[in-house]
């Protein structure tokens, strides 16, 4: 849907094993002008490291940061209202919010209210799509 990207995914990654990943896409020429973040669904984060991570992409890209969603995820507000906080504080930082749109679907989720089915999947890949 989105050509010539880069996905770097990886199961359970945190914000703080992105800023290497950053900095070895940015290294290796690979990091582009648009970044996509969809971080915070596997722990919270404190302001620092958000911005730690924010500070490694640099001003110069535009970031767009998805928010974390979970049936049970009884972190997601904190995470949430960091991600928030980040882009009061950061002008190339837009929020995608994921959160409100998934909560109007349970039907995209396996019973874990966290994991996307394959409707899921491509209603979480359209919202990326129409959004960015």
């Amino acid at each position: 849907m989105i050509p010539d990207c880069v996905v770097d995914a990886k199961e359970s990654r945190q914000v703080w094993d992105t800023i290497k990943v950053v900095n070895e896409l940015d290294d290796q020429g690979e990091l582009g002008d648009t970044i996509i973040i969809a971080l915070g669904a596997n722990g919270s984060f404190d302001e620092s490291m958000g911005q730690r991570l924010l500070d490694a992409i640099g001003t110069e890209r535009t970031v767009y940061w998805i928010t974390a969603y979970g049936k049970f995820l009884y972190w997601q507000e904190d995470v949430n209202g960091m991600i928030e906080k980040l882009a009061e504080k950061n002008e190339n930082l837009n929020i995608l919010d994921w959160a409100s749109i998934a909560s109007e679907h349970p039907e995209w989720f396996y019973d874990d209210g966290m994991h996307l089915n394959s409707e899921g999947q491509t209603g979480y890949a359209d919202f990326i799509a129409e959004h960015i």
